[in-house]
Order: C-alpha cells, then structure tokens, then sequence
C-alpha cells in the first residue's frame, strides 16, 4: 500500500512539473516572439508579424502564424533553440507572400485612385489611398481584396478589381518603361486626343501613366492593365525629368496652395481627398522628396528646428507637428513663412502663428511640439 501511495505521490509530482515546466515554456516562447518582432517588425503598419504559441495534440508546442520577416522566422528558431528546454517545438508559419498567389505576387493600380483598407470589407476603415500607375506587393488574397504593401511601406486591403496583378519582373519592366507622371491636380486620360471626347478614367495628382508618343501636343498614353488614351502633353512629367526635381520652399509652397480648399478625408492620400499627412506626403513627392505615411513617423525624417524665440528659427518648407505631446504626434502641417503655415483640417488650409492676425489658430500655436527640416 505505500509503495502504491508513494508512486501516486511520484506520478503528481511529475504531472505538475511537467505542467510548470510546459508553463514556463509556453511563457518564454511568448517572450521571445515578442522580442524578435520588436527587432525585425516594430511597426506593424509597415511589416507583418503576427506569430504565437499554442498547444497542440499531446501537450506539443506549436509556433504558428504569418510574417512577410523571413530573417525574423530565422532568428526566432534561433533564440527558441537555445532558449528553451523542449526541443519538439513545431513550426507552422507562413511567411509571406502566400504561396497560393503563385508567381503574381505583384501589382500595378489600375483605377485612378483606389482606397487602402484595414480590413478586407468595404465597410472598413480607409487608411490610405493608391494612385494610378503605382506598384504594390502582393502578400495575400482574402475572397475580393488583397493584402499588399505599398511603395511606401505601408500595409492594407485593396479590392482585386483595382490591381492588375502581375510578377516582379513585370512589375520592375512597367516602372522602366518610360513613365510619365501627371502634374495636375485633377483630370481625365481621353479616349480621342480632344478634351470633348469621352474618358478612359479619371486621374490624379502624382499618378503614373506609360507615355506611347506625342504630337500636336497630346501625349498617348497606356494604363497598366493595356487600355489606351490621351493626356495634354504639358500635363505630364517624364521621368527623366521628374527625378531631377529637387525641394524648394518656393515650389512646395506653391503646390500646396493649389491644393487649397481640397477637402479632409480621413486616410486620403490623393488630391480627390486628403488628410493631413497625406496632404504632406503628397507635395513633398511631387517635390523629390519620399516622406513615410504618417504623421507620427513623418516626425522621424530631417533634423531637428528650434521652436524657441518666437519661431524665428523656421524656414519655409519646414513640417510642423502638432499633438497633445512630443511623443503624442496627431498633425503635421508645413511652414510658409511670416508665421503663416499650410495645412489640411477640415479642408487645405492656411493659418497662422500670430495672435492679430485674422487666420491665427490657438489651438494650433499652443499644440506645436516639433519641427523638422527635411531638406
């Protein structure tokens, strides 16, 4: 009877053992997930790591999820072999792009502008917006949108409709095909080289088109997914001609005054609807300049300026961030002299720093809490 008891007394202690010990591992993986994320996916508008541990049949430990970081999935294997005890971990990651994409795991936008979701349902929050001619890389599919990555970083649904998929390759030969880039604010691709015919589609400020030939002062144009059509030739940038643009004070404030009166849209990158750091993202790329999405990572790019001593160390052309505080970033706007800046919020806009004058904003002058010189 006590060599019965004592066994049960064994196989309890082993059971719970084994139980703190399957604990601590599950506990330790869980950790180092988190660090190599950290490492190599700190932002996840910007890079996918979506990875945990779970349990499987027989107590097994299962490493699962997905990433776009394949040297993430290297180091995490890594630090989980040296880091903990059981060694029959099972790994289930998919790392992106889904295989079931085959060799298409490029696009290339194919409306004027199509809008850059949270979720994959109409109904879900815009969080930025694709342009005409722009490359995006595609991660997933989920029933009519795909999950891409745009040119600059950022991440979200898009509907199938809008992306003419195509492989890396082609998507490298399209941005090497002798490109235009429109310069207007808003206008149409003709279907007759006559702005009274009817048009192929809409198109916007910053928008990429493949320019065929000109004459008479019309430039023939192909759209990515084969249509053809018709733009003014003055309305478009080679770009050979647009890569040799280099930031001005004077240029940027004056794209930024056309824009005036454009309306906000949350998550609006294109001159149809912007918000606000779409607003600077935009005449900032019309100006040579690639700024990152949003406001809080905007604040990043540059050196630093002094906002001391009644703002007399501002230049033209510097961004301006407003927020509850230096690490709390809301809003970003761009400086154009005499305490004035331009700025969208509710619609473009132009306010001003001075307490008489008719356009100063309060709210604005006491939420001022960087600056930043990005040229």
């Amino acid at each position: 009877m006590r060599k019965l008891r004592c066994t049960s007394m064994l196989l309890v202690t082993l059971l719970i053992t084994s139980s703190l010990i399957f604990g601590q591992n599950i506990e330790k993986i869980t950790d180092i997930i988190e660090q190599v994320g950290q490492q190599v996916a700190p932002d996840t508008r910007m890079a996918v790591w979506d990875i945990t541990a779970k349990t499987g049949q027989g107590d097994k430990l299962i490493v699962t999820g997905e990433t776009n970081k394949e040297e993430g999935i290297n180091l995490l294997k890594d630090k989980l072999s040296k880091n903990v005890q059981r060694a029959d971990i099972q790994y289930d990651i998919t790392k992106l792009p889904d295989s079931s994409l085959g060799e298409k795991t490029a696009g290339i936008i194919r409306v004027g502008v199509v809008h850059l979701r949270k979720e994959p349902s109409h109904a879900a929050e815009m969080i930025s917006q694709g342009l005409l001619g722009a490359p995006v890389a595609i991660l997933k599919k989920h029933r009519g949108y795909y999950y891409v990555q745009m040119e600059d970083g950022y991440l979200g649904w898009m509907s199938t409709y809008a992306v003419h998929t195509v492989t890396p390759d082609v998507a490298k030969q399209w941005l090497n095909s002798g490109l235009g880039v429109y310069k207007k604010v808003i206008g149409f691709i003709y279907q007759e080289p006559d702005a009274a015919s009817y048009p192929v589609t809409d198109i916007s400020l910053a928008s990429r088109v493949k320019i065929l030939g000109t004459k008479d002062g019309w430039a023939a144009v192909a759209l990515p997914d084969g249509r053809q059509g018709f733009i003014s030739e003055e309305n478009l940038y080679t770009m050979k001609e647009f890569a040799q643009i280099k930031p001005k004070a004077k240029n940027l404030i004056d794209l930024g005054k056309q824009l005036i009166g454009v309306s906000y849209t949350w998550g609006g990158t294109s001159t149809r609807g912007l918000d606000c750091s779409g607003f600077t993202q935009t005449i900032f790329r019309m100006n040579g300049v690639q700024l990152p999405r949003d406001a809080n990572m905007q604040v990043n790019e540059g050196t630093a300026v002094d906002t001391s001593d009644n703002f007399k160390h501002l230049k033209p052309g510097d961004l301006l961030f407003f927020g509850r505080s230096a690490d709390h970033i809301t809003h970003v706007g761009m400086y154009i002299g005499n305490l004035e800046f331009i700025h969208e919020s509710g619609m473009v806009k132009i306010n001003s720093f001075d307490p008489d004058a008719p356009n100063y904003n309060e709210h604005r002058r006491h939420g001022l809490q960087k600056v930043r010189r990005v040229f």
